[in-house]
């Protein structure tokens, strides 16, 4: 009886031994699956997490591309001014200045910059209210290289305004009324051409293939502008050959209304601002000859005052506006009045050498 409780006793403590020894086999298989594929738990807890962690992750990223194009947009644009400032610019009263000045208030008050719009009083010369310091004419628009070369620019203002900018070039072309070619120009006919800006319209005429001109010749004063000897002598003096043997009058550019009066009285052709000629198309025939537009001393250009282009602070702001000018919202405005096929002089930057 004994020895059948002890083989008993034995069956069940061997029995208890095989249990157990199953029971760890089997958590030591699972540790060693989870060893032999440790992305199993990984995997498991990232599916329970998906939707919040993949919406913060989404969320993420696009504030990084947001930041990244803001970073991009702002490397393309010209900077925006941390300060508000005004600017001033004076120029004469015209539709064409008038409606190309205010499209670009809003592009530059979007740059933090006020734009203020001066109209110069006619019959006052421009560089003297430029310089009225009661004024306060930032920027101002009225002349060219070429005209401030010859004696516009006196030693009075020589050392207190600089060209920061070229504007554009309206065609000025050849127009006649009772010849229908450049051919049909008889010898002698008489050409008007505009007192302001002679150099240009004799430059024309030999594009034009009617005289030669030479490279250097007399200097116009501004007093010299009204007075019909010098004028003349200017052109005897600038041109080099003349086989039509033309002759030349002269008018005023600012006054052209009044020339207008007696447009084709006595003289056979004229060289025009395009956009006079358009005022008078039915008293004009025949447009001889379309201005090249490549005489760049007459490009007219933005004015500063010197001392305000050695202030980098100053500088940045007259460089915001030039560069505002010359985008292509001008360039849409001057195609949507047909005054230009396009503007002239924008990729020669005036600017850098005040840096």
């Amino acid at each position: 009886m004994k020895t059948i409780k002890w083989l008993i006793s034995v069956l069940l403590f061997a029995v208890t031994l095989v249990l157990s020894s199953c029971g760890k086999v089997s958590e030591t298989q699972t540790d060693a699956g989870s060893a032999e594929n440790p992305a199993a738990k990984t995997t498991e807890a990232s599916q329970d997490a998906l939707p919040g962690d993949q919406s913060r992750e989404d969320s993420s990223s696009a504030e990084v591309s947001a930041a990244e194009e803001t970073v991009s947009e702002a490397e393309s644009s010209s900077p925006i001014l941390r300060e508000p400032a005004v600017i001033r610019v004076g120029f004469f009263e015209t539709p064409v200045n008038d409606g190309l000045w205010e499209r670009l208030k809003e592009p530059l008050a979007a740059r933090n910059i006020e734009l203020e719009i001066f109209h110069m009083p006619v019959g006052t010369p421009i560089l003297s209210t430029f310089s009225d310091e009661s004024l306060h004419i930032d920027l101002c628009i009225g002349y060219s290289m070429e005209s401030l070369s010859e004696g516009m620019l006196t030693p009075e203002y020589a050392d207190k305004i600089c060209p920061v900018g070229y504007t554009y070039l309206e065609p000025m072309n050849l127009y006649a009324w009772d010849h229908q070619s450049l051919a049909d120009l008889p010898d002698h006919a008489v050409i008007a051409l505009p007192n302001r800006q002679l150099a240009r319209a004799l430059s024309i005429l030999e594009s034009a293939g009617l005289i030669t001109v030479k490279d250097t010749g007399t200097v116009l004063e501004t007093t010299d502008l009204q007075n019909q000897e010098k004028l003349q002598a200017y052109i005897a003096e600038r041109i080099a050959e003349n086989p039509k043997n033309l002759t030349f009058e002269t008018y005023d550019l600012y006054f052209f209304d009044q020339f207008a009066v007696t447009l084709n009285d006595g003289i056979d052709a004229a060289v025009l601002n395009k956009r006079h000629a358009d005022q008078y198309r039915e008293r004009i025939l025949k447009e001889l000859f379309e201005d090249p537009l490549t005489y760049e001393p007459a490009i007219p250009v933005i004015l500063a005052h010197t001392e305000d282009t050695k202030d980098p602070e100053k500088l940045d702001l007259i460089e915001i506006v030039v560069e505002t000018y010359q985008s292509q919202i001008t360039a849409d405005y001057l195609s949507s009045i047909r005054l230009i096929s396009k503007p002239a002089g924008w990729d020669i930057d005036l600017i850098a050498q005040y840096r």
